[in-house]
């Protein structure tokens, strides 16, 4: 934002400011943010789906219900290897067949990032 030439002096960014206070740049920033929610919801899916398919013995509705609550997050996911996430889903597969009523009723209310 802010520049300092070679001969001295400060030069200042118009353009750089109005992007950092305008509601232009501040719905520019809101949607980077979002696309960049998604691509990292994308990256768990595209492991955690087929995780939860094979070691879970859920199917339907109970399978799509159980992915999304107890879907990990990507800092979590990135730093377990493939055996502590088989293990996690056997954990959550236990808490989730104990709760199931309360589980199903939970998610019928609107999540901020599930999305039934």
């Amino acid at each position: 934002m802010v520049n300092l030439p070679k001969k001295g002096g400060v030069g200042l960014s118009i353009n750089k400011l109005y992007n950092k206070l305008s509601r232009k740049g501040r719905n520019a920033r809101k949607l980077q943010r979002q696309f960049e929610k998604e691509y990292q919801q994308d990256l768990i899916r595209e492991e955690w789906y087929p995780l939860t398919k094979e070691y879970s013995k859920l199917s339907g509705d109970s399978l799509r219900k159980f992915r999304i609550y107890y879907e990990p997050a990507i800092k979590w996911f990135r730093e377990h290897d493939r055996y502590e996430k088989i293990a996690y889903i056997h954990k959550c597969l236990t808490y989730y067949l104990d709760s199931v009523d309360i589980i199903h009723r939970r998610l019928q209310f609107p999540m901020d990032n599930a999305k039934l």
